[in-house]
């Protein structure tokens, strides 16, 4: 008797949810611009209405991110707690570390902003003080489910994803019909720790999640809460070195371009200001710090590039008049490429990068097709931004990307994402 109470409970609730967004969408239709936004006296009025609602700020219709401030996680004493940030819920995916593709979208791409909500939320945004920073949290369903109880994050028991991706506003331009385009990176992988609103749009304390292997770089379970703040800090001083401010073209590259001739802040000495961790996230960190492991990441990385490779050889014998070099793979994977690999004889991508190489009068931090990491790059962050930037190559489900504890998890699920695609281009003689 229960199950059919719950049963028939759950069917008014979802009818009621169908009637409320069916009479939504009228009333959206009934309310829509007549004009298209082409009426020069109407977005005339619109701007000067928005002038006295937002107040101070901002109003260029143009205009960058300070090239200074690639990026400001919370402090270290905080375990990456930023309080009160803006979310984006739309229904495709935003990664960290690396333009459009089909299904989601891989970390720095021009987002052409249309939505109410939206518009209102970055206008807020931009008004502010810089950083621009912003999370990303997928809503499955997109505006089906605004709204929708089963989807909030204030729910305990929400459907809805908490992990996501902090993203930063580089640079925006205010079009005459209202919409926005927005230049945007990604910076981290973030956890919504706690909703705060729903309306107009959402927003929510989130936290910055490090890998396993960033905590087990500073020790570990050992060094508890101190690798933490280390993990943070790292994450602060390879910021700029990471995310070169994307062109003013709407030519932007699949990932974010590390900058030569920047230099990182901190050499990951004198570390202080430690605190306890909070019991929330302890545990879980803990967790992520003890399945790390160095050898694993280092054999995984390998794996990956050696099943890369072969894909493209694959690619190549399907399609005869294709070269490995002509292969569009995003360049600045390439610049991932250990430096001290031992690869067959056969491996193709050396070439590749070599070439590309060749063709880069380095430094030359503004060109946006072939940059390698600067020297010292850790092997883990090396690691990390390629289980990031590989999805830009190999496409799928992008939630188990982000919900990954570890860099090694992540490139795990690339693997086998790549051995799927290898074993359909076999059964097809490829």
């Amino acid at each position: 008797m229960l199950r059919l109470i719950a049963v028939a409970s759950a069917s008014i609730r979802a009818a009621a949810w169908q009637h409320h967004r069916t009479l939504s969408r009228q009333h959206t239709r009934r309310q829509a611009d007549l004009y298209g936004g082409q009426d020069t006296q109407r977005n005339e009025d619109i701007e000067a209405l928005k002038r006295a609602f937002y107040g101070g700020g901002s109003e260029d219709t143009f205009r960058d991110a300070a090239a200074s401030d690639a990026r400001l996680v919370a402090t270290a004493n905080e375990f990456g707690l930023i309080k009160d940030v803006p979310l984006c819920r739309w229904s495709m995916h935003l990664l960290p570390h690396q333009q459009p593709i089909p299904v989601w979208i891989i970390n720095q791409t021009i987002l052409n902003v249309w939505q109410p909500q939206y518009t209102h939320m970055f206008e807020e945004l931009v008004r502010g003080p810089e950083p621009w920073l912003y999370a990303h949290v997928q809503l499955p369903g997109g505006r089906d489910n605004i709204g929708n109880p089963d989807y909030d994050l204030k729910n305990e028991t929400s459907l809805a994803p908490r992990t996501g991706t902090l993203m930063r506003v580089a640079r925006y331009e205010k079009q005459p019909d209202n919409r926005w385009a927005v230049w945007v990176q990604g910076l981290a992988r973030c956890r919504v720790e706690k909703a705060l609103r729903n309306m107009p749009y959402a927003r929510a304390d989130i936290r910055i999640i490090p890998d396993g292997e960033a905590f087990s770089h500073f020790g570990g379970t050992s060094a508890f809460p101190e690798c933490w703040s280390a993990a943070l800090l790292e994450d602060e001083a390879f910021a700029r070195v990471e995310f070169l401010p994307p062109p003013e073209s709407a030519d932007v590259a699949p990932v974010c371009q590390f900058d030569v001739a920047a230099a990182t802040a901190w050499d990951g000495e004198g570390l202080e200001g430690i605190y306890a961790a909070p019991l929330s996230v302890d545990a879980d960190a803990r967790n992520a710090a003890d399945a790390a492991d160095a050898s694993l990441l280092a054999e995984r990385e390998r794996d990956v590039w050696l099943k890369l490779d072969e894909l493209l050889r694959r690619l190549s014998s399907v399609s005869p008049t294709a070269v490995p070099v002509s292969v569009p793979v995003p360049s600045q994977i390439l610049g991932l490429l250990p430096p001290d690999g031992d690869w067959p004889a056969d491996f193709a991508l050396t070439a590749v990068a070599a070439r590309l190489a060749s063709n880069v009068a380095p430094p030359d931090p503004f060109n946006r097709r072939y940059t390698t990491p600067p020297g010292g790059y850790p092997a883990h962050r090396r690691a990390a931004r390629l289980s990031y930037a590989v999805w830009a190559v190999v496409g799928g489900q992008a939630q188990p990307v982000l919900d990954a504890r570890t860099t090694a998890e992540r490139l795990a699920l690339a693997l086998r994402r790549l051995e799927a695609l290898c074993d359909g281009l076999a059964a097809e003689g490829g």
